[in-house]
């Protein structure tokens, strides 16, 4: 499953929609439901997105494109949890038991408590903790983007 654009308006004159669609599909062709469009020729990129189908989307699994991914960043849709539910979810066994715990806040660095089942918390620790170590990394780097800082709790 991927989130893509696909292309509609006239020569010269793009719009695009956001449509989840099957990875073997072409750009333009079957896509499975609309989320959002995409207007690069008017004001300030004109953006408009069901959010709430986004986020499903996303926690299904679907993967975005890097242009789709910039829109969802700037639009505030991708978040440090997000992105900490999402790597989670890819490399445990598992997925429908990894589970997010957001506390702090209000001026103060967000913690996130990770989750899993007790049978993946070493695949998530990884060797030496480098997997965990990694997972810490890019979450942060997602939450700095925000302006935000960020600590991640592996639960035992």
């Amino acid at each position: 499953m991927k989130l893509r654009l696909m292309r509609m308006g006239k020569t010269k004159q793009p719009t695009y929609r956001l449509v989840a669609a099957d990875s073997r599909s072409p750009r333009d062709g079957r896509f499975i439901e609309v989320i959002g469009s995409y207007a690069p020729r008017q004001a300030e990129n004109k953006v408009v997105l069901r959010a709430d189908r986004v986020e499903r989307w996303l926690k299904e699994g679907a993967q975005p494109t890097d242009r789709v991914k910039r829109i969802l960043v700037q639009q505030g849709l991708v978040t440090a949890r997000a992105v900490l539910e999402y790597l989670a979810r890819q490399i445990v066994d598992e997925p429908e038991a990894v589970g997010v715990v957001t506390s702090g806040g209000d001026g103060q660095a967000v913690r996130l408590r990770l989750e899993v089942a007790p049978d993946d918390v070493g695949r998530v620790i990884g060797r030496r903790g480098r997997t965990a170590q990694a997972i810490r990394a890019v979450t942060r780097a997602a939450a700095a983007r925000d302006g935000e800082e960020v600590f991640v709790d592996i639960a035992d």
